[in-house]
């Protein structure tokens, strides 16, 4: 649907977090990781590794950070119920005027 709104035309990005099949061995966590996609390839803009000590919403939020306004600027920004609260989307909205 494009040319309905701002984000439309700018494109969204998704923020998910995946722990890897198979990952887990003996003395070690299984490997988790945040990733940014863009909706319309696809593509991984950037992920980041997932701190056991921290957790996914603090490492998203860092990714979000490290993502920047260039990357973010006039997009929507989309993840799953984990991160809807409001530390997430004020991270999105308040820098970049990003829908969230």
């Amino acid at each position: 649907m494009q040319g309905q709104g701002l984000w439309q035309d700018a494109g969204a990005i998704a923020i998910d977090g995946k722990t890897f099949r198979g990952s887990h061995v003996a003395g070690a966590d299984a490997v988790q990781l945040v990733a940014a996609c863009d909706h319309a390839t696809g593509a991984v803009i950037a992920q980041a590794q997932i701190d056991t000590t921290a957790g996914e919403i603090e490492t998203a939020l860092h990714l979000i950070e490290r993502l920047g306004e260039k990357a973010l600027r006039g997009r929507m920004v989309t993840a799953d119920a984990l991160h809807t609260q409001h530390r997430f989307c004020d991270a999105v909205g308040e820098k970049w005027g990003t829908s969230c």
